[in-house]
């Protein structure tokens, strides 16, 4: 059953139990006995003192909010007083005779007999001979033919039934009250109060018989309650194999020794046990089996652990001895170790001596970087400076001079870079601009003057565009070009057998587009001597690989990050070199 709220149980009664803490500040504790074991009833009861004590409750703060002082124990008692005496009322009332079913069907029976006798014609409101031998024909008692004089005397005769309500009635359905009118209307109010009480008696004999059986039904449920929780308890005494109940699974049923029971146990043991306990008992004797079984191991198991302890001793002993061997065997190893800080010695000296082969390797490495850098920060600038080449010139003394306005949108590296002194093929590609831009002013020159030097402008335009293929196919990487004795010397690798070979004369070419081939190959060039300078490096680092075998990885990851900065140095920006001097 769930915890009845503001209660508390002890020795199987029940109490009730509130704390509340009062307007001033003080805390009062109320215990006060419910005089019952049944927890239904506790709990309705419980119910109603709360309800009181929370009038109490309030009426006690509203004393203290008038400025006046009770002390703690008068208003406990006050409390335990009102809560007792509302308890006391429950009480008597629900043990008062009156409310006994019994007496209330007799009750219903004797008004329902005076109801009867006052609807017939002539009937006063005394009982006449004949109508009593009538009642106890129909089974009443002499006391309750007395009740149904004094029922028909009181409430059911004629004349308490006024005949001007009648009338009244009457007109409310439209019927003229006359005296036959009102006199069958008397009749009919009593008939049906007459039906009323003795329906009212059925349902009362029906509500008195369904409440023996719940008494009966609720009186075995006690009985198998109590049954079942003495069988519990016996189950629980013979989990404890020290009590000697030798608790054990037979058949469908347990058994137990009754010779170790008390005379309850015998009679729990021998009465009736329902299928939840015999599951219980059965999962509690498994258990308990396999406990036993358990006990059993565990003693094999501590013996075979004693002749493992003494084995164990005994292969102690041989490592105790083997351990004063091992320790000749140190002293003899501590001999090695000085030996071997010799041979580190020397080992030491080699090493220095292939560090600073290292260092010069390191140093070539430095070289190579610093000249991949300086190409890549050039080739930034001049890709940067490609949309306003008329803005950007060469000096007297060979340095790139950029306008103000122009260096100032640069960003810091970039600015920085042009600071110093350019590389040749650099300053041969601003030329080659400055040139390209000549050359398209005169072109512009030239188509205002169409019409006077039309076959002029077009060997101009043929010139231009055979410059522009040229130039195309050297940025493209297919050609390997060469620039001597005033011809350019194309070769195609398209086939290892017969090579495609064209020699163009320079005359032919457009200046500014020459120019800009011959920065291009320049660059090529620098870009073999770069990596003609990685493959000497790499031939260093893999002689050293192999004269320090214990460096070789160290090397061979430096040789890589080596390897990945001349491949992300050399890579020229996306579409460099295409369509110059279109």
């Amino acid at each position: 059953m769930p915890k009845i709220p503001f209660s508390t149980r002890r020795y199987g009664r029940y109490y009730f139990r509130r704390r509340v803490r009062l307007l001033d500040g003080k805390d009062i504790h109320v215990i006060v006995p419910l005089s019952t074991c049944d927890g239904q009833e506790a709990r309705e009861r419980v119910a109603i003192l709360t309800a009181q004590f929370d009038r109490v409750r309030r009426t006690v703060n509203a004393y203290f909010e008038q400025n006046q002082t009770l002390d703690a124990d008068t208003i406990k008692g006050l409390f335990e007083t009102e809560l007792r005496n509302c308890l006391s009322k429950l009480i008597m009332e629900l043990h008062d005779p009156a409310r006994d079913p019994a007496a209330r069907v007799r009750e219903y029976r004797t008004m329902a007999s005076a109801f009867d006798i006052a609807q017939r014609p002539g009937t006063g409101n005394e009982l006449t001979e004949a109508q009593r031998r009538m009642l106890e024909a129909a089974g009443h008692d002499e006391m309750d033919v007395e009740w149904v004089a004094c029922d028909l005397d009181r409430y059911c005769g004629k004349d308490t039934i006024a005949d001007e309500m009648m009338a009244l009635m009457a007109e409310g359905l439209g019927v003229e009250p006359t005296p036959a009118v009102v006199a069958r209307m008397k009749h009919v109010h009593l008939q049906a109060m007459a039906e009323t009480r003795r329906a009212a008696a059925a349902l009362m004999e029906t509500a008195k018989s369904a409440m023996a059986q719940v008494t009966t039904e609720r009186e075995q449920l006690e009985r198998d309650r109590n049954r079942e929780a003495a069988q519990l308890a016996l189950l629980v005494r013979a989990a404890d194999d020290g009590n000697g109940l030798e608790l054990r699974v037979s058949g469908a049923t347990l058994s137990m020794a009754k010779s170790r029971m008390t005379h309850p146990e015998k009679t729990a043991y021998e009465s009736r046990w329902s299928a939840g306990i015999v599951a219980i008992g059965r999962t509690l004797a498994d258990a308990l089996e396999t406990v036993r079984r358990t006990l059993l191991r565990l003693a094999d198991k501590e013996a075979t652990l004693e002749r493992e302890r003494k084995e164990h001793q005994r292969s102690v002993d041989a490592h105790q001895e083997a351990l004063r061997a091992h320790q000749d065997a140190v002293r003899d190893l501590d001999i090695r170790i000085a030996n071997n800080n010799d041979a580190e010695k020397q080992i030491k000296q080699r090493l220095d001596t292939a560090t600073e082969a290292l260092n010069a390797a390191a140093a070539k490495d430095r070289q190579a970087n610093a000249a991949t850098l300086l190409q890549e920060r050039w080739l930034t600038v001049i890709s940067a400076t490609a949309s306003a080449s008329d803005k950007v010139t060469i000096d007297d003394s060979g340095k790139v001079a950029v306008a103000p306005q122009l260096m100032a949108s640069m960003p810091e590296p970039i600015r920085a870079t042009i600071e110093k002194d350019a590389p040749d093929w650099a300053r041969g590609v601003i030329q080659a601009r400055h040139e390209l831009a000549e050359a398209r002013q005169q072109a512009e020159a030239a188509e205002a003057d169409w019409k006077r030097k039309t076959e002029a402008v077009s060997a101009e335009q043929r010139r231009i565009e055979k410059s522009r293929k040229v130039l195309d196919a050297v940025v493209s990487g297919k050609w390997d070009v060469a620039i001597t004795d005033g011809y350019m010397t194309m070769r195609h690798d398209s086939d290892t057998e017969r090579r495609n070979v064209q020699r163009i004369p320079l005359a032919d070419m457009e200046p500014s587009l020459l120019h800009a081939a011959q920065a291009f190959t320049h660059l090529s060039t620098t870009t073999d001597s770069v990596l003609e300078l990685r493959e000497s490096l790499k031939k260093e680092r893999s002689a050293l690989a192999k004269s320090q075998p214990e460096r070789a990885s160290q090397i061979e990851a430096e040789q890589r990050r080596t390897d990945d900065k001349v491949r992300e140095v050399l890579r020229l920006p996306p579409g460099w070199g295409q369509g110059i001097g279109r």
